[in-house]
This record gives C-alpha cells, sequence and structure tokens, in this order.
C-alpha cells in the first residue's frame, strides 16, 4: 500500500474534489480513528462515490484501506513509539493518565455513532425489511468472530417473536455451505460485517442475492464488502480508540429492529406470545414432586 508520502506525491494528477480530501484528512489527523465514509464526505464537501474512486487512484481497494494507511502512519510520526490514539492524547500527561478526560473521549465517541445511527435510519426501509422478515420461513444469520456475538443477540430476540431464525458463525466453512445450500425462495439473510473484515462474507452476499433471497447487511460503512445491489442496509459505526470495535451501535440497531417487528406483530400475537412463556415456566418450575404423583 502507498505510503503517505507516495500518495501526496500523487497530489497533482487527482482531481480537485479528490485533492480536498486529502487536505481534509492531512488538516485534521485527530479524526482519522473514526470517521466514517458519509462523514468525510460531508465534511469534505464531496459525494461517497468521489472518495471511492480517490482510494482506487491511490492504490487502495476502499476506504477502510486509506483510513488504515493515514491513521497507522499519522499515530506514529504525531505519538512516536506510543500505542496511545491520537484522540485521546490530551488524555495523557508524561505517563500519568488524566482518567476524566480519557472517559469524556470515549463517551464522546460513542455519542457520535448513536447519534449518526438514529439520524440515519430510514424509516420506510427498516419497515420493508421488517415485513420481509416476518414473512420469511426462516432467517438465516451470518456473523464472523465477535460479530458471532451479534448474531446470537438477533437470533434470540427473533426466535422469541416466534420468527425461525438461526445463527451461523462465518468462519466454519463447512457449515456455512450447508447452510446456504438450504436457501430457498421465501427465506431471508442478514450479514454482520464490521473492519477488519471477512472478506468471504463478499462471496457469500453475491450468493444470496443471486439466489433472490433478500438480504440485511449490519455494517459501517458503504465500502463494506457484505453490501449487494438491491439489499437492505443499515450503518452502525464501530471504530473505537485502540483498534478495537464498539457493539453498542449495532446492538442499538437490532433493538430498535425488534421493537418495529413488534409493533408489525401487533398486541395479540404479543400477548399469545406472552401467555407461551408463562405456561412453560410454569411447567418448567413447578415442585418436581408434582410429576412423581
Amino acid at each position: 500500500m502507498p505510503s503517505l508520502q507516495e500518495m501526496f506525491a500523487m497530489y497533482d494528477s487527482l482531481t480537485t474534489k479528490q485533492r480536498g480530501v486529502l487536505d481534509y484528512l492531512r488538516e485534521n489527523p485527530e479524526n482519522i480513528c473514526y470517521i466514517t465514509l458519509r462523514d468525510l464526505s460531508e465534511r469534505a464537501g464531496v459525494s461517497e462515490v468521489s472518495i471511492l474512486r480517490l482510494c482506487r487512484a491511490l492504490g487502495f481497494d476502499g476506504f477502510q484501506g486509506l483510513k488504515d494507511q493515514f491513521r497507522q502512519e499519522l499515530v506514529e510520526e504525531r505519538r512516536g513509539s506510543s500505542l496511545l490514539p491520537l484522540t485521546l492524547s490530551e488524555g495523557f500527561d508524561g505517563l500519568t493518565p488524566d482518567h476524566s478526560r480519557i472517559l469524556s473521549g470515549i463517551l464522546a465517541r460513542e455519542a457520535q455513532h448513536m447519534g449518526d445511527l438514529l439520524s440515519g435510519i430510514d424509516g420506510e426501509q427498516l419497515y420493508r425489511c421488517v415485513s420481509d422478515m416476518i414473512k420469511a420461513s426462516k432467517i438465516y444469520i451470518f456473523g464472523h468472530d465477535g460479530c458471532r456475538i451479534l448474531g446470537d443477540y438477533l437470533a434470540h430476540r427473533l426466535n422469541y417473536f416466534r420468527l425461525n431464525a438461526v445463527s451461523i458463525q462465518m468462519g466454519l466453512s463447512e457449515s456455512v455451505r450447508i447452510q446456504l445450500s438450504k436457501l430457498k425462495h421465501g427465506d431471508f439473510v442478514v450479514l454482520f460485517s464490521f473492519p477488519p473484515y471477512y472478506r468471504p462474507v463478499q462471496n457469500i452476499a453475491h450468493f444470496v442475492a443471486h439466489r433472490n433471497i433478500p438480504v440485511l447487511t449490519i455494517t459501517e460503512s458503504m465500502d463494506s464488502p457484505a453490501i449487494v445491489e438491491g439489499g437492505y442496509h443499515f450503518l452502525c459505526g464501530t471504530d473505537s480508540f485502540w483498534g478495537i470495535n464498539s457493539f453498542t451501535t449495532p446492538a442499538s440497531f437490532i433493538h430498535i429492529l425488534t421493537l418495529c417487528i413488534a409493533n408489525e406483530l401487533g398486541p395479540e400475537a404479543l400477548k399469545a406470545i406472552e401467555e407461551d412463556e408463562k405456561q412453560v415456566s410454569t411447567f418448567m418450575y413447578q415442585d418436581a414432586d408434582y410429576f412423581s404423583e
């Protein structure tokens, strides 16, 4: 991948809009740890397509590669040998951490992610997605590594509402192959995909689209390999300090999604589910001597 020096050596060959993106990143290095494609588009005053074209012109596969290169070189330049992120640098005086300022930085980043999520949800798209999920014969949920936790959480919520959902670890290739072979008309697929991207998710997404199965992608950028044309997609910022993904917004989106599902199912269906749950609990926890009589 090109270094920053090599990138700026290409500066004169770039378009005016592309130069503007590079200028913004060079002048605002404190933002590189968390900025999203949409954020950069708005702040640099260019379209997301223009940014992606810049990435390709510089030799990157996508936006994440450009971000990673900027972050790596600028953090090393500004912080020397320190592993502390730029955005928290003011929280340290020598070797003594200022916990209050560090916490404020962490909370501010989480608040920004939540604000971006809530302002970015397309209600019409969300309810079309909910409708397709409710009608689905079976919902297949794919996640890799830590994303599997999100898949399990969503599957738990959906199964509570009596929707047939299964969570699948994308890293288990044989299991993925078997589940994909079962896909049929009337099913629904959910893909969780966050950096560092598990690249085979792109093949999974394209296979699902090839089968004409509705797909919901929950990711952090339109540059994600899991996004397919014609599918549902919702962006949840996850980049955080020290390169640790935050799952605050994806978990919140799952909550919002399932609340919308509950609303569409209606009070009668929810009451029946609650009664079923009560009957099972009563049966499971009554005195065991009852069954021996």
